[in-house]
């Protein structure tokens, strides 16, 4: 674990006592190879391994366009984790129902985006879809799931 990214998690955790209270949750993370998903990834499994006693799960999707290097790393370092469960499906073009169907997810961190310029604008299609069709995707799914934020 990198020492800055150990430090700020530290610093959030000191903050916000109230952390201890999404123990035993599960999580839906989109893009969470992404930017800010993987920092937000990373800071959710740290919970998980110091301050949950390891009693969450996570659900990942991440179809890797904006990831690139960091994220393909991120994405191999994720799929090691006994916690997590990579879900290989595009939330743009393929609604999330089925798939998660028998998981009761409790929190949806809906992260996935394409916001690099030099990306973006090489997939200007994609954009569109994932920030459109997927957001509507997964607030459709998260509308009927009992999500509880």
């Amino acid at each position: 674990m990198n020492r800055i990214l150990e430090e700020d998690f530290n610093r959030i955790i000191k903050a916000m006592p109230e952390l201890t209270e999404l123990a035993n949750s599960r999580w839906l993370l989109t893009g969470y190879a992404g930017f800010i998903g993987s920092y937000l990834s990373r800071f959710l499994c740290y919970l998980n391994d110091n301050v949950w006693d390891g009693t969450a799960s996570f659900f990942g999707v991440d179809v890797g366009i904006a990831a690139g290097d960091t994220g393909a790393a991120l994405g191999e370092e994720m799929k090691k984790r006994r916690d997590f469960m990579p879900l290989g499906w595009n939330i743009a073009i393929d609604p999330p129902f089925a798939r998660l169907s028998t998981a009761k997810i409790d929190y949806v961190l809906h992260m996935a985006s394409i916001a690099a310029p030099a990306i973006y604008k090489k997939h200007p299609l994609e954009t569109i879809h994932v920030n459109v069709n997927g957001t509507e995707n997964v607030l459709r799914w998260a509308s009927g799931a009992g999500i509880k934020s």
